[in-house]
C-alpha cells in the first residue's frame, strides 16, 4: 500500500528531535508499506517568504521537507499563508514524483489533518489522523477558524487515531471533535529498548528524560522532591537528568538546591541508542509532568523492564499500574518523595521481564504495525462501500 504521511511535527535540521515519536511511527509503517513523509518547517535562517524544498532518504522510506522563511516578527496572517503555500508545494512535488497515494496518514490535526481533509476533498483519497497533541487538555485548544476547520476535517476522516483513549475522549467530549475513533498508541523499538538486569552496585539510580520545559515536565518540583528523598533514604540515591533542553539553567537550579555532585547528573541531547543505554544503567524512571498524552520515553523504560513513577495525566493511567510503577498526584512533591523511597524499598518485588512482556504486547513494532494496517484496510473498505 502506498502511504503518504503528512506530519505537522517531524525531526528536521531546525529541530532535530521535534516529533521524533512520529518518526518512530514512520519507521514502523515503512516495514509493511511503501511510505513517503511530507512535512513543513519554519526556518528563521531563510528570508521572509523564501521557500526551500529538500528531499531526503531514510533506510526504509523517503520524504521531503518544505522549509519556509519565518521569524518572530512574521504576522499571524502571513504565517497561515506561508504554511498553506508550503503544504501545497510539498503535495505538488509528491504528485509529480509518485501520482496519488493509496491513503493519507496525517499526524496532528492542526494543521496536517486539515490539509489531509482538503486533499481528500479534491482527490477522494481517504485519510486517517493520528493525534499526539497535549493542547486538547486546555479548554481553548480550538479557537475560531481552527476549530471550524478542525471539526470539519474530523468528520471527513476515515478514522481519528488518538494515541490514548483518554485523549480521544477529551477531543470528543470537551471540543466537539466527533468522528470515528480508534486508539493506536505510540511505538517503541523493542530491539533497541530491551531488558537487562538492573545494576547491582549502589547508588540506586533514577532516570528522567525530557525537554526540561518546566511548565510541562515540572523538573524543578522533581529536583526538590528528590533532594528530600536523599535526606530521608537509608540508601545512596542518584538522579540522572537527560534531554535536549537548556542544561545551563538547570545547572544553576541544581547548585541552588545544594545537591551533592555524586547525587545528580545532567546530560544531553542523546541519540536513541544512548537513551536505551541510560535506561538500562538506571533502576527506575521518573516523570513528574503537569500534562502528557503517551510519552514515548515511558514506553521505552517499560520495554526495558524498568518500573516508572509518573503522574495520572493523559494516558499515563492506561500504562502505569502497581505491577510496573507508581502514580503520584500532579505537583505533589511530598507524594513524589514518598514514591521515590517506596520504589527503592519495594524494588525487588518488580518483575522486570514481566513489565517488558506486557509493554511489548501493547506497543511493540508488530502490534502497532498491525493496528495501522488494519485501520488502512478499513479506511479503504469504507471508501469502496461508500
Amino acid at each position: 500500500m502506498r502511504v503518504l504521511f503528512l506530519a505537522s511535527w517531524f525531526p528536521t535540521r531546525v529541530h532535530p528531535t521535534h516529533g521524533n515519536f512520529v518518526e518512530k511511527h514512520a519507521r514502523t509503517v515503512a516495514s509493511a508499506h511503501e511510505l513517503f513523509v511530507l512535512n513543513i518547517q519554519a526556518d528563521p535562517q531563510l528570508a521572509r517568504r523564501q521557500f526551500k524544498v529538500e528531499n531526503w532518504q531514510k533506510e526504509d522510506y523517503a520524504g521531503l521537507t518544505v522549509y519556509f522563511g519565518q521569524n518572530e516578527a512574521t504576522p499571524s496572517w502571513q504565517r497561515i499563508w506561508l504554511r498553506a503555500k508550503a503544504w501545497r508545494m510539498g503535495l505538488e512535488n509528491y504528485r509529480k514524483q509518485f501520482g496519488q497515494p493509496t491513503i493519507v496518514h496525517a499526524h496532528v490535526l492542526l494543521d496536517a489533518g486539515i490539509v489531509a481533509g482538503f486533499y481528500h476533498l479534491f482527490t477522494g483519497v481517504p485519510f486517517v489522523v493520528t493525534e499526539h497533541s497535549t493542547a486538547y487538555w486546555s479548554s481553548d485548544a480550538l479557537p475560531g477558524l481552527r476549530g471550524v476547520l478542525g471539526r470539519w476535517a474530523v468528520r471527513r476522516a476515515a478514522f481519528m487515531l488518538p494515541v490514548t483513549t483518554a485523549l480521544g475522549k477529551t477531543m470528543q467530549d470537551q471540543h466537539g471533535l466527533h468522528g470515528r475513533y480508534r486508539t493506536v498508541g505510540n511505538v517503541v523499538n523493542t530491539e533497541v529498548f530491551h531488558y537487562t538486569k538492573p545494576p547491582k552496585q549502589p547508588p540506586f539510580t533514577f532516570l528522567h528524560i525530557s525537554n526540561f520545559r518546566d511548565w510541562h515536565k515540572n523538573v524543578s518540583g522533581l529536583l526538590r522532591a528528590f533532594k528530600s528523598a536523599t535526606e530521608l533514604s537509608a540508601h545512596p540515591l542518584k538522579l540522572r537528568l537527560a534531554g535536549d533542553g537548556n542544561l545551563t539553567d538547570w545547572q544553576s537550579s541544581i547548585a541552588e538546591l545544594k545537591l551533592k555532585p555524586e547525587a545528580i547528573e545532567l546530560s544531553g541531547p542523546h541519540s536513541e541508542t544512548e537513551i536505551a543505554t541510560l535506561i538500562r544503567s538506571a533502576h527506575a524512571f521518573v516523570l513528574f509532568s503537569n500534562v502528557e498524552n503517551q510519552p514515548v520515553v515511558i514506553l521505552e523504560a517499560l520495554s526495558s523492564g524498568r518500573p516508572c513513577i509518573a503522574t495520572p495525566v493523559g494516558g499515563l493511567p492506561e500504562l502505569i499500574s502497581p505491577e510496573n510503577g507508581i502514580l503520584v498526584p500532579v505537583s505533589d512533591e511530598s507524594a513524589m518523595t514518598t514514591a521515590l523511597l517506596e520504589i527503592v524499598n519495594k524494588y525487588k518485588g518488580f518483575d522486570g521481564p514481566g513489565i517488558r512482556k506486557r509493554t511489548v504486547e501493547i506497543c511493540g513494532e508488530s502490534a502497532i504495525r498491525d493496528a495501522f494496517s488494519e485501520v488502512y484496510a478499513l479506511a479503504l473498505q469504507s471508501r469502496t462501500n461508500g
